[in-house]
C-alpha cells in the first residue's frame, strides 16, 4: 500500500476533471431534499501517504468559494473503522476481474458498513445534531515507472436513520509527464475537491 500511494504522489499531474465521468447509482430527491444538515465523512485506505486532513483541508477550500445552502459540518472525530479501509474487499468501490463496476456488490458493502458501524454512526448524528451524513471514499493507484493516474472515489448519502439516500461513482484514468512533487498533489487534490463539489452543487448543499 505504501508502495502504491508513493507511486502516486510521483504522478498525478495531468488530471482531467471533464472527464471524471461521476455516475448516479441511486438517487431520492425527495429524501435529500429533507436533509437541512449533514456530516461529511472522508474514507481512505489505510497506511497512506496523504491524511485525510489533507483531503478535508482541500475540499473545506473548494467549498467555501460556494454559497452555502445547507449546512455541512466535517467529522474529524470517529473511530479508524468509520474512516478506513484495509482491503479491497472493505471498499464501497467493487470491480470485477475486467474491471467492471459491480453495483450491486458495492451496495452490499455500503450496506454492510452502514449495520456495523450503526450505533457510532447514529451517535455522530446526535452528538452533531445532524439528519442526513455524507461518507466520500477516495482511493488512487498509479504505475509510476508508465505515468499514468488511476484514481476512483465513491459518495455515499444518508438520512437519519442510515437509509442510504443518494450513492454514486466515479473513476479517472489519465496520463501525465509532470514529475514536480509540489504541483503532482495540487493537481490530485484539485481533482478530488472539484469532483464532490460539483456533486454538493448538484445536490444543492452549494451554489453559485
Amino acid at each position: 500500500m505504501k508502495r502504491l500511494w508513493a507511486s502516486l504522489i510521483v504522478v498525478l499531474t495531468a488530471v482531467s476533471c471533464g472527464g471524471m465521468n461521476v455516475k448516479k447509482i441511486s438517487s431520492d430527491s425527495d429524501a435529500i431534499l429533507k436533509v437541512k444538515k449533514a456530516g461529511f465523512i472522508v474514507r481512505i485506505a489505510r497506511d497512506v501517504r496523504l491524511t485525510r486532513e489533507d483531503y478535508v483541508k482541500s475540499i473545506s477550500h473548494w467549498i467555501a468559494g460556494f454559497v452555502p445552502q445547507k449546512d455541512l459540518l466535517f467529522i474529524a472525530d470517529t473511530s479508524d473503522k468509520i474512516t478506513y479501509f484495509n482491503t479491497n474487499e472493505d471498499r464501497f468501490y467493487q470491480l470485477d476481474e475486467s474491471g467492471n463496476f459491480l453495483r450491486f456488490k458495492s451496495t452490499g458493502v455500503v450496506n454492510m458498513y452502514l449495520r456495523d458501524n450503526r450505533d457510532e454512526l447514529k451517535k455522530l448524528m446526535a452528538d452533531n445534531s445532524l439528519d442526513g451524513l455524507f461518507i466520500y471514499e477516495i482511493y488512487g493507484v498509479i504505475a509510476n515507472e508508465m505515468q499514468f493516474v488511476d484514481y476512483d472515489t465513491m459518495l455515499v448519502m444518508t438520512d437519519k436513520n442510515l437509509k442510504v439516500i443518494y450513492l454514486d461513482h466515479q473513476h479517472l484514468s489519465d496520463d501525465t509527464n509532470e514529475l514536480d512533487f509540489d504541483r503532482i498533489k495540487v493537481k490530485y487534490m484539485d481533482s478530488i475537491s472539484e469532483r464532490i463539489t460539483r456533486t454538493l452543487l448538484d445536490l444543492r448543499f452549494l451554489g453559485k
